[in-house]
This record gives structure tokens, C-alpha cells and sequence, in this order.
């Protein structure tokens, strides 16, 4: 779809404006780039594409002889095509370029920042950032040296940031009407080393000793819970005996035995729990290859607290 605005020129009027800036490129040039024949030779070819209304490929033309012999006159009387081809980001990328080199004359500079304005007002720009040497590929922009600024419509893009090293990165982005996105890629990382096939189906020697270390823990556990478990129970028959010596009128020794055989059951499904699992532990670990580190001696402290009563395993 071709976009205009109000005022754009057309007919006799852009192309009395083109020439005026034409002149001025010729007559401002540089002898040794007025020597160059391939630029002046793409200026010809600018000024012939212009004249018979392509205008695309008198932008191109300009541009390539700015590329030739870099001049701001070039870049704008690029913008000047590219505006009346309906290419709007180009037209405003050239415009702004031509404007950041510096070298218009005032009419030129004013006219150029005018179209700018207008045209900013509904394009999006995107701003890429990254480490000198790297190229970017966005919207119209082909593999462009850092850093790079370019306009665009409204709409969703993919940046390609070429690296001197032949690795690319990809980011999307959303262009947005009068809006500036930055793109900020960071400096090139080493490749992270190849790592080694794991199978992950089978538990590595390290895993098998972490499973040994929980299953002894968890048999040290079962045993102390065992071993309370028996205390309790202890105690809990002598409060029943209290009971039954008190002829059944005890209430505190009934409640007591209640509250102590319930513990007691607790403890010992617990106990079982954790023989299980120890049980479980040690069997689906696996073994360690025989060697001289292969034994070791591993020690730990179960500890279970109840009331005042303390027990300790050492295994």
C-alpha cells in the first residue's frame, strides 16, 4: 500500500526541488570524489531514473553513489525518490542520515527535517545496539554495521544480529507509530562446553552414595523410633497396672496408659516407615566399584525427643 501525506511533491515542483539539489551535490563535492566514476556515474544514473518517474530506482542509484562518495545532498535526494515512491521508512532513513552528516545547505537541511517530522509522526523506530563489528538484518536494512537506526511501519519485525564469529541471534520486535525501540544485543559469549551423555535412566555413583547416606539415616531413624516406641510401651502397661491396682477408680493412670499405648502405635508405624524406606534406600543404590576408597565408615546421631525422656543411636 502506497502511503502520501499533504504537501508530499509531485510533478514539476519535485523535480525543480531534485535538481536544485543535485546542483548543489555537484557543485559541493570534493575533487577527489567528483574523480570517481562509478558514483558519478550511479548519480547519472539517479537523475535518468528520476526524470522518467521510477522513482525506486533513482533511490537506489543515489544511494549507491553515496556509498561511492558519501555525501548528504545523495542520501537526500534519495529520500526525495523514496518519498514519492511511497516508501516511507526508507525515505526517513535517508533523511535522517542525510541530516546526521551535517553538509546540507539550510533550504535542504529544513526541507529534510520538515519531511522527518512528518513522517515520525507514524513510523515506528528501531534503535539496534550491540558490540562493533556485528552487522544487523531488520525490515528493509540487509546486514547494516552497528549501531543501526531504522524506521519502520507499524508492526512486528524480527532483528538478525550477524556475528563476526558466523553465530546469529533473532529477537522480534513491535514497531509502533511516533514511538523508539531500543535493541541492545550484549558482547558474544564462549559456547558452553559439550557436556556428556548422562543416562538418565540409570542413578550415578554419586546419586547411589547419596541414597546409602539417606537409607542409613532413615534405618538409624527406625531404630530410635523403635526404641521409644519400646520405652512407652513400657510405661504405658505400668499405667495400666496402676489402674488396675487403684481398683479401677485411677482416673489420671487410665488416661495416662490411653494417651501412652496411643504414642506407643504412633512410634511403631513410624519405625516401620522408616526401616522401609531405609530397606528401599540401600537396595536401589548402586555399587561402587571395588577399590581402595571404595569401603568407608560412615557414623551418624539419631536423636528423638519425648517429655523429659531422650534417645540417642549411634550407628
Amino acid at each position: 500500500m502506497v502511503h502520501r501525506r499533504n504537501g508530499s511533491i509531485t510533478g514539476p515542483a519535485s523535480l525543480s526541488l531534485l535538481a536544485s539539489a543535485l546542483l548543489c551535490a555537484a557543485l559541493t563535492e570534493p575533487a577527489h570524489a567528483q574523480s570517481d566514476r562509478q558514483a558519478s556515474e550511479f548519480f547519472r544514473a539517479g537523475e535518468a531514473a528520476y526524470g522518467r518517474a521510477d522513482f525506486p530506482a533513482a533511490a537506489r542509484a543515489f544511494e549507491e553513489a553515496h556509498r561511492r562518495a558519501p555525501h548528504a545532498a545523495t542520501l537526500y535526494n534519495a529520500g526525495l525518490a523514496w518519498e514519492l515512491a511511497g516508501e516511507a521508512a526508507r525515505a526517513a532513513d535517508d533523511y535522517d542520515a542525510a541530516l546526521r552528516l551535517g553538509s546540507l545547505d539550510p533550504r535542504q537541511a529544513a526541507d529534510a527535517n520538515m519531511r522527518l517530522g512528518a513522517l515520525e509522526k507514524w513510523l515506528g523506530r528501531l534503535a539496534i545496539i550491540a558490540p562493533t563489528g556485528n552487522a544487523v538484518s531488520v525490515a528493509h536494512v540487509e546486514k547494516a554495521e552497528i549501531p543501526v537506526q531504522v524506521h519502520v511501519l507499524p508492526g512486528h519485525y524480527e532483528v538478525t544480529l550477524f556475528r563476526p564469529n558466523g553465530r546469529t541471534d533473532s529477537v522480534p520486535v513491535v514497531g509502533s507509530a511516533g514511538a523508539r525501540t531500543e535493541i541492545a544485543f550484549d558482547a558474544d559469549l564462549a559456547p558452553l562446553p559439550v557436556a556428556v551423555p548422562i543416562d538418565l535412566q540409570a542413578p550415578t555413583a554419586a546419586e547411589g552414595d547419596l541414597r546409602r547416606t539417606w537409607g542409613w539415616i532413615a534405618a538409624g531413624s527406625g531404630g530410635a523410633l523403635a526404641g521409644t516406641a519400646i520405652y512407652l510401651g513400657v510405661q504405658a502397661l505400668s499405667a495400666r497396672d496402676s489402674y488396675n491396682e487403684s481398683g479401677h477408680t485411677d482416673r489420671s493412670a487410665y488416661d495416662r496408659a490411653g494417651t501412652l499405648r496411643t504414642w506407643t502405635n504412633v512410634l511403631w508405624i513410624g519405625a516401620g516407615i522408616a526401616v522401609a524406606a531405609s530397606a528401599t534406600l540401600f537396595l536401589s543404590a548402586p555399587r561402587r566399584p571395588a577399590g581402595p576408597n571404595a569401603a568407608s565408615v560412615r557414623w551418624a546421631r539419631a536423636t528423638v525427643a519425648l517429655g523429659s525422656v531422650t534417645l540417642a543411636l549411634g550407628f
